[in-house]
């Protein structure tokens, strides 16, 4: 891709517009048939908007002032040559001042406003064809000022549409990055769980090995709830906590039957609604007092989490809640 430079666009851009204010200067210098005073007031109302839109404006759109500045400088720059050219002074350097109007009308154009500078063309074309005729509308320069804001109309229009995709796509990439981060945060927590859960498994673990796995009834008892919070930090995904893992152990010591699974429901899932839903999980756990309390989050439904407590041998569950809602 190739990126020009703002100082580089703005300086081509002002050199080619002081160019019709130097053929005004030699006019001016020319001495013949016309008072100074009003060619030296066109050319420093010319200069003044020119450089103004041209380098004083960070962004692409022009100030609304500045704008209709450029606006009355076309109605009155012409005026002001006008007033003093004789018919005669048609051809030569006479007309400096259409193609700086139009240079000006394309910057305006450019700049993000193209309904002012056809405006302006049009109030170009009354004042130019008024004072010379239509027989002079070929040799006035008029149809190359349509030229030019036709061209500088198209590229405000490639200008607009290039801006609006790029704006788009930096949204995305926002977008893209926040959800890696929280998926890499999420992913992070997942592991940092397992890990302490293993851990904190070791001193059993290194019991059962060293006594060859002959264990006492209530040692099996914990192994077996180890084994169940184990796989809890495993498949339990963004579903656990420290509450909703303290209230499945609790709830498998009351002889009730837990399975957690996080298949990818949670995904998304701001933390005020991750915090309601665990909550949730954490009230079913703790009222259920009998049979088995299936919690799952499942990928591609409409509910980000369900739970289902049933007894055994039950065809019909004691409840059903499906939680949270998938945008």
């Amino acid at each position: 891709m190739i990126v020009l430079q703002r100082w580089l666009v703005s300086v081509t851009g002002l050199a080619f517009g002081l160019y019709h204010a130097v053929l005004g200067t030699i006019m001016l210098l020319d001495g013949k048939d016309h008072k100074p005073f009003y060619v030296i007031a066109a050319l420093t109302i010319y200069v003044l908007v020119l450089v103004a839109s041209v380098t004083l404006y960070a962004p692409m759109r022009l100030p609304w002032f500045q704008a209709w500045a450029n606006l009355v400088a076309v109605f009155a720059v012409p005026l002001l040559m006008q007033f003093q050219l004789s018919q005669e002074q048609k051809g030569g350097y006479g007309t400096w001042y259409v193609a700086a109007m139009a240079t000006l009308l394309a910057v305006t154009a450019i700049r993000q406003y193209k309904f002012l500078a056809w405006l302006g063309l049009a109030v170009l074309y009354v004042e130019v064809l008024v004072w010379g005729g239509v027989g002079f509308l070929v040799n006035s320069g008029l149809i190359g000022a349509l030229l030019f804001v036709v061209a500088a109309t198209g590229l405000s229009i490639g200008l607009e549409s290039t801006a609006q995709a790029t704006e788009l796509f930096t949204e995305e990439a926002k977008l893209t990055a926040a959800k890696s981060a929280a998926t890499s945060a999420a992913r992070f927590e997942r592991q940092s769980r397992a890990q302490e859960a293993l851990r904190g498994a070791l001193p059993t673990l290194r019991n059962i090995v060293s006594r060859g796995g002959q264990l006492l009834k209530n040692e099996k008892i914990e192994a077996l709830l180890l084994e169940a919070q184990l796989r809890d930090a495993i498949s339990g995904g963004d579903v656990i906590d420290a509450l909703v893992r303290d209230a499945a152990l609790e709830a498998r010591r009351r002889g009730i039957e837990v399975t957690i699974r996080d298949e990818g429901g949670l995904e998304g899932c701001d933390l005020l609604e991750l915090e309601t839903i665990r909550f949730e999980v954490v009230s079913v756990l703790n009222r259920t007092t009998s049979g088995r309390v299936v919690v799952r989050a499942p990928k591609g439904e409409k509910w980000r989490l369900s739970i289902v407590v049933a007894q055994s041998g039950s065809e019909s569950p004691d409840e059903f809640l499906k939680l949270g809602t998938r945008l």
